[in-house]
């Protein structure tokens, strides 16, 4: 950046053409974002404390919906435009500012728990020597071909996806009426490792082109000493979860508003098929006509 001593104000009415834009070196048109995250164990009080994180069902539905309402979610515009003489040019948004994001993690000695909920104590518990993650994200923004008016569609491609393990385990485990907890290996895995790359396509288009021969596949997966233990215990956690799962997201799906509203609209039209059944037809006088009129003899 260029020294901020140098800027001075200027009032754009006392400036003849050019205009003067003190503020054009510290301008830029795009932004590029590293995050790094090191989880590593601590010492305290003599005792090494190891990175541990707990979450519940409700946990990840919290994630999912945090995902679908504020990431994934697009802000339409309001009382913007001729109608609401709102004619104003709105600012360039920080999420579309980015250009490229870069994010890494890397995990030592991490456990993972998951339980179904805090009075069903059945769940799963990862644990992991060493896991690295590297991302790295493009944002593309493309315009919207159609005939009504849209923002250009903003959408992250991956450029770049590895994750590299250790030691990687997954066991399960169930609390009984005693108190006692029992717990059984599920899978193990020696070493993992897992990459997606496309820098061999083209990447302004992302579109699925021919790879070049030197590197003709995009996923990479590599795992040594994979063991799998299928038993009474573990197929009976793996389907009540699986189970809790399926009827949570069955019952949000019945009880969103999209269901209401389709309910609210069949009570609608069956009171008024029943008024139009109740309401007694107006007679009709076919015969006389309606200025006809009838003589007694």
């Amino acid at each position: 950046l260029a020294d901020h001593h140098s800027i001075i104000p200027v009032s754009k009415f006392r400036v003849s053409p050019p205009f003067v834009d003190s503020y054009a070196a510290f301008r830029s048109s795009n932004l590029d974002l590293l995050i790094n995250l090191n989880i590593q164990s601590v010492h305290r009080s003599g005792q090494e404390l190891k990175p541990k994180f707990v979450c519940y069902a409700s946990t990840i539905r919290w994630l999912e919906n945090f995902r679908n309402n504020i990431i994934l979610n697009v802000t339409r515009p309001t009382r913007k435009g001729t109608v609401w003489y709102n004619v104003r040019i709105p600012k360039k948004k920080l999420s579309r500012h980015y250009r490229v994001i870069t994010f890494n993690l890397n995990l030592n000695d991490f456990q993972l728990s998951y339980w179904s909920s805090y009075s069903n104590r059945i769940g799963l518990v990862l644990r992991v020597n060493a896991l690295t993650l590297n991302s790295e994200y493009k944002l593309a923004i493309k315009p919207v071909i159609d005939r009504l008016v849209h923002r250009p569609r903003a959408k992250f491609h991956v450029l770049h996806f590895g994750v590299n393990t250790s030691n990687f385990e997954v066991d399960t485990r169930s609390f009984a009426t005693n108190g006692e907890m029992k717990e059984i290996e599920f899978v193990y895995i020696n070493s993992f490792s897992y990459t997606y790359n496309t820098t061999n396509y083209d990447q302004d288009s992302f579109d699925d082109v021919t790879p070049v021969e030197s590197n003709p596949y995009r996923h990479h997966v590599e795992a040594t000493t994979v063991k799998f233990l299928w038993n009474c215990f573990n197929r009976k956690i793996v389907f009540s979860l699986y189970e809790s799962y399926e009827n949570n997201r069955i019952l949000r799906k019945n009880m969103s508003t999209e269901v209401l509203r389709g309910i609210s609209l069949l009570k609608k039209a069956l009171k008024q098929s029943s008024l139009s059944e109740h309401t007694p037809a107006k007679p009709e006088n076919c015969l006389l006509g309606p200025t006809s009129t009838l003589k007694s003899s």
